[in-house]
């Protein structure tokens, strides 16, 4: 049988898997999914919608790329679909195929190290993007952005400087939490007015933990030889069902976690992605919102430009960082000149131990 490569990185597939092993993408061109099954029976992501043919890579701006049995509303049986390629509007970083009449929400953004006490989130861009039908989002899928942590667990202070709720280095300090639980945790910031949230169906997504294991093998290699902890992933995808202004609601969710916490006290969320759909219309439209997310494409020329202003990025990082590096000293400094200077006024002000023999005026 004639080799199958991965038609986002080119890379070899091997065995029956679901996603490319080097990538992470889902292997197959058509995103398969069972038709109308329940939605506790298999995987999360073979059930998302039924069959539907990638779009071609290099579609025009507001040409048609692809008519699908599905439709532009809510209604059990929709007609058909058109997508424009659509650039991202503040930086023209991607391009993704949107249904005509959809809204877009959001894009590349950068953090700004003097705001934030240091470069941990400066050094490269983020994104928060979405494709919603309605100002709601009634039906949408969101790119979200990653985040470094800082986890002060393995310090030798332990957090006691910087407790969470602070910023360390230009990072929200946060104890890291599992997969599930930043999942929980972000679903209950991004649906405050969401009840009777549940969990329907979870995933591990095995595959894709051991893409990104592979990403980073090489760097994993350097650190055991140099007798450093390795960098450590975990993923979840999950299916949430809710209520929100009467409607019930299915969420998918998905991400990623990275923990470097013994070797730079950090750990980040990475490939952060929701999708959501009414209830009642969830397997219809799940594949035409599949087709969405698999549609995105670089612009290399943007990537190419953000490779080169990384290293001016980093000299500001390291300028920053020395000024941080200096005010914590100065802290420290300060609070043990503090202790000490209580401790000598304490033993000042502390009567005099008795003589032997002495006995109390008391």
């Amino acid at each position: 049988m004639a080799d199958k490569f991965c038609i986002y990185c080119g890379k070899p597939l091997t065995g029956a898997k679901r996603f490319c092993t080097n990538c992470g993408r889902p292997v197959d061109s058509e995103i398969g999914v069972k038709d109308q099954s329940p939605v506790s029976d298999g995987p999360i992501f073979e059930r998302l919608a039924t069959k539907v043919r990638m779009p071609a890579s290099a579609q025009p701006l507001s040409k048609p790329a692809a008519r699908l049995q599905s439709g532009v509303s809510c209604a059990p049986n929709p007609g058909q679909v058109l997508f424009d390629r659509v650039p991202e509007p503040k930086q023209n970083a991607f391009t993704v195929l949107v249904p005509r009449g959809w809204k877009i929400r959001g894009g590349i953004f950068y953090v700004n190290p003097l705001h934030v006490n240091g470069p941990g989130n400066a050094m490269s861009p983020k994104c928060d993007f979405a494709v919603m039908n309605d100002d709601q989002g009634t039906m949408m899928l969101r790119w979200m952005p990653s985040w470094n942590y800082a986890d002060l667990t393995y310090s030798p202070t332990q957090g006691a400087i910087f407790p969470p709720g602070q910023w360390y280095q230009g990072m929200p300090v946060r104890p890291m939490v599992s997969a599930k639980q930043f999942l929980w945790e972000m679903l209950q910031a991004e649906r405050p007015r969401a009840s009777g949230m549940t969990i329907a169906v979870e995933d591990p997504l095995n595959e894709v933990t051991a893409a990104f294991y592979k990403q980073v093998d090489l760097v994993n290699q350097n650190l055991q030889q140099m007798g450093s902890a390795t960098l450590k992933f975990e993923s979840c995808a999950m299916r949430v069902e809710y209520t929100e202004q009467g409607q019930r609601f299915w969420e998918e969710v998905t991400t990623t976690i990275c923990d470097n916490r013994p070797g730079a006290f950090m750990w980040t969320n990475d490939n952060t992605f929701m999708l959501r759909a009414p209830a009642a219309a969830f397997s219809t439209w799940a594949g035409v919102l599949l087709e969405i997310r698999n549609s995105l494409e670089t612009n290399l020329q943007w990537l190419a430009a953000v490779e080169q202003a990384r290293g001016q990025h980093a000299k500001i990082a390291w300028e920053t960082q020395q000024y941080i590096n200096q005010v914590a000293a100065e802290v420290l400094a300060n609070r043990q000149k503090a202790y000490d200077e209580a401790q000598q006024k304490r033993e000042e002000e502390a009567p005099p131990p008795k003589e032997d023999g002495e006995e109390s005026t008391e």
